[in-house]
């Protein structure tokens, strides 16, 4: 097995504009950020598929948030690159088959945003999880909106704002 490091990164952009421009990328960082972001996300998901196809498992890791500083000074990240996310690929021990997603029709919309079938998508699929979890064994039976609840309940890596603030990236 191994273990990937993925990393939103703009210091390569950092570098491009000092030598052109002999300076510091001086603009709100967010959009750029977000674009990093999500560019890395795409990379992970193209290399997880790739792998997949290969007969390999992969699960993503982002526990890797939960130490970003102690993450970067590991892998001697420069400014303005952020540990996103950690990934495990490797030869599956078991195959527990696939976690049921959100119905389409709860995620899927035509020409305009669907609220209705928002509501009735987290229906179905609150009925889905609570099976699903049962069949796994698990001994407090729960649904994805309880779960939902909890996980926007609590203040998850509060200091990470501070961290990539840290990192260079300035958002205004």
């Amino acid at each position: 097995g191994i273990f990937l490091v993925w990393c939103a990164d703009l210091y390569r952009n950092q570098h491009a504009v000092e030598t052109v421009q002999g300076g510091q990328m001086e603009v709100d960082l967010l959009e750029p950020f977000v674009v990093a972001t999500i560019d890395v996300a795409l990379a992970a998901q193209n290399a997880i598929v790739a792998a997949e196809s290969m007969g390999l498992g992969g699960v993503f890791i982002g526990g890797i948030r939960n130490q970003p500083a102690e993450v970067t000074a590991l892998l001697e990240l420069p400014k303005l690159v952020f540990p996103a996310f950690g990934m495990c690929l490797g030869v599956p021990a078991q195959t527990p088959g696939v976690r049921p997603r959100l119905p389409v029709s709860g995620v899927l919309h035509y020409d305009r945003y669907e609220v209705e079938n928002i509501h009735e998508g987290i229906r179905l699929y609150d009925e889905i999880m609570e099976d699903y979890y049962r069949k796994r064994g698990r001994e407090t039976v729960a649904n994805w909106s309880l779960e939902q609840k909890r996980r926007f309940s609590l203040r998850i890596r509060a200091d990470l704002k501070a961290f990539l603030e840290q990192q260079g990236f300035h958002f205004k």
